[in-house]
């Protein structure tokens, strides 16, 4: 059986007519709408890759808790953390072949 909802209290009944509109605009000038500013271009994106991450409870805990204290998503929060470690071992790397 399919829900039923009601529109009661989303409908303006007090709107005009499009009569009653017509006489108020002769009443009143209105100033004409200044056209819209364009949106400015997009930032180029990079192709991203996905990736799955198994945590542990504890730590997965300790993600959804920074995650809610820092108002921050997961998803930036591993980024952050995963460019960090990158950057802390990829001189170790480079100096070690």
């Amino acid at each position: 059986m399919a829900k039923s909802f009601s529109l009661s209290g989303l409908v303006d009944t007090e709107a005009k007519t499009p009569n009653q509109k017509g006489q108020e605009g002769a009443r009143t000038r209105s100033k004409p709408k200044a056209a819209p500013k364009p949106k400015p271009a997009p930032a180029p994106m990079t192709p991203s890759k996905r990736l799955s991450l198994v945590l542990d409870g504890e730590t997965y805990q300790a993600l959804r808790r920074l995650s809610f204290e820092t108002s921050r998503t997961h998803q930036d929060i591993l980024d952050e953390a995963a460019r960090a470690y990158l950057r802390k071992h990829a001189s170790t790397q480079d100096s070690g072949g």
